[in-house]
């Protein structure tokens, strides 16, 4: 999972021209989060820990689409199937190339800490179930 302002800046070509990432709601149950953003579709994307490490994961793309909206997207172009490519490419090419990088400098221990910003409820639960799923210690949330 990625923080809204480094999506908004690493998708400022792609996916930030299409959904307001700094415009979202997010509920957490149990291990489960949901994600909300300004949109016209639901993505349901379900990420599994590997192995037991924090450097692996499985993630599966599901996509809701209302097929009356079809016209919206006849009218810009395009059908939801391409749509649905599109955001797949961004979350394959940008989300995982430049988590892959995050990842490796962690593992080196470049940076000794992260700090996730009071809003970012839902980056903070992703991190802390998936700590608990690999067996790592919590990390520290303020309630807001």
């Amino acid at each position: 999972m990625v923080s809204w302002k480094l999506s908004e800046h690493l998708h400022r070509d792609t996916a930030a021209k299409e959904v307001h990432a700094n415009v979202q709601t997010f509920d957490k149950f149990e291990r489960n989060l949901r994600r909300v953003f300004a949109n016209r579709e639901i993505n349901l994307m379900r990420i599994f820990p590997l192995g037991g490490s924090p450097s692996q994961s499985r993630t599966v793309h599901t996509w809701y689409i209302d097929p009356k909206i079809q016209k919206h997207f006849e009218e810009h172009g395009m059908s939801y199937e391409d749509r649905l490519a599109r955001f797949r490419d961004v979350v394959e090419n940008q989300d995982y190339a430049m988590l892959e990088e995050v990842q490796l400098n962690a593992e080196r221990g470049i940076q000794s800490k992260v700090v996730s910003g009071r809003n970012e409820a839902a980056l903070q639960h992703f991190h802390n179930v998936y700590r608990s799923e690999t067996g790592r210690e919590q990390l520290q949330v303020e309630d807001m």
